[in-house]
């Protein structure tokens, strides 16, 4: 072959390769960034290896009802949640088969709330949520194949004739879901709701009856008990509390005779609620369980599974910083959903945060004011009831109230916070960390700042007034 048509061919070569990338780059980028199904899978791969002791999987049931950041800092336990959208058993299986390319863990735990479907295949935009963020692969293929007709393959598989029309609704975030993109490690798949439902528990209890669940579904349940049992991998089966309970049981009942022919371990919490303290009280507006929920399950699921599989307690192990990132950004997120007081001051007393308190004029003295003067001595901020003139306030941990010693010059008072300086200006009306502004609180009458020394995140800027008695809200962004 001469040298001119070795030249072509690679000329060609390089241009496809080309091309291809920019198509995986434009993918990338173009793919909704949603958590249900998209991002949990995108963010296992970053996952350090061999570190996923328990790997959780199944619909939406598995990633708002199981808090894996309670299970990390109760029990030091690595669970990665691996779910998706109204994900069916056979996306789960699929997930599963992904995961354990890159991961061996000592426990697969599958949320069986799917099996109660009765359908072919799930709407379309589930079909892309628990197929989008999975690497091109012949598994990838196969989870197309049986997620949707055929005359669907090709776009799911491919992904960009889907979403290539997002170009006027991308934000920062889309650029940064990369593998080479810092922090996605930190990511374990589960977020906590804020809120409560007015709703009513229904009882299961007593109910014997037995009801097939559907071919398909049962098809990957088997292939999933299969393929767990092939590789070596204990499985266990898991029913989180639901609302709807007693139309349901006759298929976990079902699910129950599955789990004992195969000697599985089936935990059916939807009649657990005296052991799990569950109430009506743990269910958020949208039928899921809220933050409280969440945390109950996984503060008995915790114990279970270490007294039950022996799963290691791996706090205090470098490997396994990113779960201590992860707790805290939960609870973060979680920190910054609240509206109400009460919840609000709970929820910081929970430790390794930084909080400032600016006060930025006299306070009235009434009723309303010392309730929540009350409120912020109770998470460490002392003095405050009867301080009069500009003033602020910083702990460095509001569980232990261990006071930041601050500097005063003029109008502003400035703090060492996570190695940068945090300064505080009366005259200006804002909050400066490390240069950059943090807030502006204006007219309010006192702002609190909470920033994460885990994360080295801002985490919350909300402001009291007593033109609306004290009540919480949030800081406009200073940007």
């Amino acid at each position: 072959m001469n040298r001119k048509i070795i030249t072509r061919v690679l000329a060609i070569l390089l241009v496809v390769a080309i091309a291809l990338g920019g198509l995986w780059y434009a993918n990338r980028v173009l793919v909704m960034k949603r958590v249900d199904g998209v991002l949990t899978m995108q963010n296992f791969y970053a996952q350090p290896d061999g570190t996923v002791d328990v790997l959780l999987v199944g619909n939406s049931h598995s990633g708002i009802n199981i808090d894996t950041a309670t299970l990390w800092t109760e029990y030091g336990i690595s669970a990665y949640d691996l779910w998706g959208g109204v994900q069916p058993l056979w996306n789960s299986y699929h997930f599963i088969v992904e995961a354990l390319k890159y991961q061996t863990p000592k426990l697969v735990v599958l949320e069986v709330t799917a099996a109660i479907s009765d359908y072919e295949y799930s709407e379309e935009q589930n079909q892309i949520k628990n197929t989008a963020g999975m690497k091109l692969s012949a598994n990838k293929l196969e989870a197309v194949k049986v997620s949707a007709p055929k005359d669907r393959w090709l776009n799911l598989f491919l992904g960009f004739p889907l979403y290539h029309g997002r170009f006027d609704e991308l934000t920062e975030k889309d650029f940064s879901q990369f593998p080479w993109s810092a922090g996605l490690e930190n990511f374990k798949g589960s977020y906590l709701l804020y809120g409560t439902g007015n709703y009513e528990l229904e009882s299961a209890a007593g109910v014997t009856a037995r009801c097939d669940i559907m071919d398909k579904e049962l098809e990957y349940l088997n292939k999933i008990i299969t393929l767990c049992r092939e590789r070596g991998i204990p499985l266990m089966l898991l029913k989180t509390p639901a609302l709807e309970r007693r139309d349901a049981q006759p298929i976990y009942n079902t699910v129950s005779d599955i789990a004992s022919i195969n000697g599985l371990d089936f935990v059916n919490m939807n009649l657990m609620d005296d052991e799990t303290g569950i109430t009506e009280a743990d269910w958020s507006l949208d039928r899921h369980m809220n933050g409280s929920g969440a945390r109950k399950v996984a503060h008995w699921l915790g114990a279970f599974l270490q007294s039950e599989y022996g799963i290691a307690d791996h706090r205090g192990d470098a490997r396994y910083a990113s779960w201590d990132i992860n707790a805290h950004t939960v609870n973060d997120d979680y920190l910054a959903a609240i509206t109400d007081n009460a919840d609000y001051f709970a929820e910081l007393c929970r430790g390794g945060r930084a909080a400032l308190v600016i006060k930025q004029s006299p306070w009235t003295e009434n009723d309303a004011y010392s309730a929540l003067a009350a409120e912020l001595e109770s998470v460490g901020f002392t003095g405050l009831k009867s301080a009069k003139d500009n003033d602020a306030f910083l702990v460095s941990d509001t569980a232990s109230g261990a006071d930041v010693p601050a500097s005063v010059s003029g109008d502003a008072v400035t703090f060492t916070l996570d190695g940068e300086e945090l300064t505080v200006s009366f005259e200006y009306q804002d909050a400066v960390l490390g240069g950059k502004r943090l807030s502006w609180f204006g007219s309010s009458e006192m702002t609190l700042i909470v920033y994460d020394t885990t994360t080295h995140e801002l985490v919350d800027v909300v402001t009291f007034s007593s033109l609306n008695g004290y009540k919480l809200r949030r800081a406009e962004s200073s940007d």
